[in-house]
């Protein structure tokens, strides 16, 4: 496998979308460093046709604006795997539009795979094996090592290949109009920049299990994280873990020497956040108490509509054992809990899902409730 083409500059990045312009189909990947920034960011652009790799430098090139065109083109098709995430990244860059993508995750799934994880199908489907020992990799730092850009090629270099393979399983099976469905949903999918929920301590794992003076604790050392996460630009987790601020809430030390005696609090942690982590627990003990959740309610459904929607579920579910395929790649959970709130909404499934499901998803949503 050549080198990858790196591109760190504006004239470069036009360049090659010029390039790219003329070619059927690309494959396209992204890196960005969510593992290592609280703020993370579009690190790496990886860009495969047929017969060359490309890696785009965003942080070097800064003005993607180019780009647009490619993505917006009807007469280039971008092969993606897993493409939500790849977008989102995008849109948060330029408001970009996708347009004739191809996503072989989505494939995957649509055909039924037990494994849909690009090393994994690589392996199985095409007997290439990906070296994922730099996954994990900083792709925020500069400058890029040699290995970093070798690995970043890869995951892009036998996408095409996969894409034709998928392809053809797909037409043979008479399920290519779903999966074109399904990669236009995602490419129309808007992005929004990830917000802190200030509630969102109420649902870390074992929060429920609390006192009220512990739930208290909890919410204030869950804010402080945050806050030392933005001041750091680290992500939370690598700050304290989830299951490390229940346990501080639990036990409430109040000086250092307790603090040191909690499970997973580190000499670092001790060290580097120990103050406003001692500062916080005091600070919720005196707090008024957490009151009870005031956000907007979740409605819940009435017994007729519950009824409903189980039988929908049981309906859905069956359809998925017959094609082996996930639940949810037939109808999702919030499609079908829509439809057993409003059935008239049946009238907004697609037209593919309305040819292939609307007559038995009709039966049932008119069905009586037993006894009734």
């Amino acid at each position: 496998m050549e080198s990858p083409a790196l591109i760190t500059d504006p004239r470069g990045l036009v360049e090659l979308v010029s390039h790219l312009l003329s070619c059927p189909r690309v494959a396209v990947d992204t890196e960005s460093n969510s593992f290592y920034a609280y703020y993370d960011r579009l690190c790496l652009i990886q860009f495969s046709t047929d017969k060359e790799d490309y890696i785009v430098d965003p942080l070097a090139a800064k003005d993607l604006s180019s780009l647009k065109e490619l993505f917006a083109s009807s007469q280039v098709e971008k092969v993606f795997h897993a493409a939500q995430e790849d977008i989102r990244f995008l849109r948060l860059e330029l408001d970009f539009e996708f347009v004739n993508i191809f996503d072989t995750m989505i494939s995957a799934r649509i055909l039924g795979f037990k494994e849909f994880g690009l090393a994994a199908m690589l392996s199985k489907h095409l007997q290439v094996s990906l070296n994922k020992k730099l996954q994990r990799s900083d792709w925020g730092r500069r400058p890029l090592t040699p290995g970093q850009i070798q690995y970043a090629a890869e995951d892009t270099s036998h996408l095409l290949n996969l894409r034709d393979l998928l392809y053809r399983q797909l037409t043979e099976k008479g399920l290519w109009e779903e999966a074109r469905e399904e990669f236009e949903r995602v490419a129309a999918v808007k992005s929004e920049p990830r917000q802190f929920d200030p509630e969102g301590f109420r649902w870390i794992d074992g929060a429920r299990d609390l006192d009220g003076q512990g739930l208290t604790v909890l919410r204030e050392i869950y804010i402080r994280r945050d806050q030392q996460g933005r001041k750091m630009n680290r992500p939370v987790f690598m700050i304290l873990s989830d299951a490390l601020l229940v346990r501080l809430a639990r036990a409430r030390p109040s000086d250092p020497p307790q603090l040191k005696q909690i499970s997973g609090v580190t000499p670092y942690i001790l060290n580097r956040h120990g103050p406003w982590i001692l500062e916080g627990i005091e600070q919720g003990k005196k707090a008024p108490p957490v009151g009870p959740w005031k956000g907007s309610p979740v409605p819940r459904m009435n017994e007729e509509e519950l009824a409903r929607y189980e039988r929908l579920r049981s309906w859905r579910n069956q359809k998925a054992v017959g094609r082996g395929v996930e639940a949810d790649v037939v109808l999702s959970n919030a499609v079908l809990k829509r439809l057993a709130c409003l059935p008239s909404a049946l009238s907004e499934l697609s037209p593919r899902k309305l040819a292939a499901y609307g007559e038995e998803l009709l039966k049932i949503l008119k069905e009586e409730e037993v006894g009734q």
